[in-house]
């Protein structure tokens, strides 16, 4: 996919975020680590004067793309793509020029199958929630299960939102309040789906 000139701004400390909280960040993940075969997470806050924050249970993938201005030639930081409730593969909004360089450092390298983003507008915010699996799933099952995504990345906004806090110098409010009662049911469900595939 071609791509127009990136129009986003790094937060200052977007690079190392990630590795200051890797703790917390992925005590949260644990919560639905295995889900539907997810393997890796990570949450982009994009705030109303287009400054991009990012949290991710493998810092170094986001360090990497930063580093190498990769980040420059990645959809995901291209506000032409941010559409409330979108969903994406990774390798949909790779520059047509940088694909194999990308599928390399973001999902080869880590020994992800492949990536996917779900959107959502929050307010005066829009948030990225960004999934990569190992799983050997059908592409379009994580297509199917946009709206699970979507809640399961709710229920992580909801816990991450106080870091991003201290970086942006206010508390977050959000619209999420609901979110983490389904966190519970979410898990049930998938889990006793996964069981009853298992034993079919």
């Amino acid at each position: 996919m071609d791509q127009s000139k990136q129009l986003v701004k790094l937060h200052p400390s977007a690079k190392i975020i990630s590795f200051e909280h890797k703790v917390f960040i992925l005590n949260a993940f644990n919560n639905i680590q295995g889900m539907l075969g997810i393997d890796y997470f990570s949450l982009m806050i994009v705030d109303s004067k287009k400054q991009v924050s990012l949290y991710s249970t493998c810092p170094s993938l986001e360090f990497s793309l930063i580093s190498d201005n990769l980040w420059e030639v990645d959809g995901m930081f291209n506000p032409a793509y941010h559409k409330d409730g979108a969903f994406y593969f990774w390798d949909e909004l790779y520059h047509d020029d940088f694909k194999k360089t990308l599928t390399k450092e973001k999902e080869t390298k880590f020994g992800f199958l492949f990536g996917f983003y779900v959107m959502k507008q929050l307010k005066d915010i829009f948030v990225i929630y960004s999934f990569a699996t190992k799983s050997q799933a059908e592409k379009e099952v994580y297509r199917n299960s946009k709206d699970t995504l979507l809640k399961i990345g709710d229920c992580l906004f909801n816990e991450l939102k106080t870091i991003h806090s201290q970086y942006v110098g206010e508390r977050m409010e959000s619209s999420l309040g609901k979110a983490s009662r389904y966190l519970k049911l979410v898990i049930d469900n998938t889990r006793r789906k996964e069981t009853v595939v298992k034993n079919r």
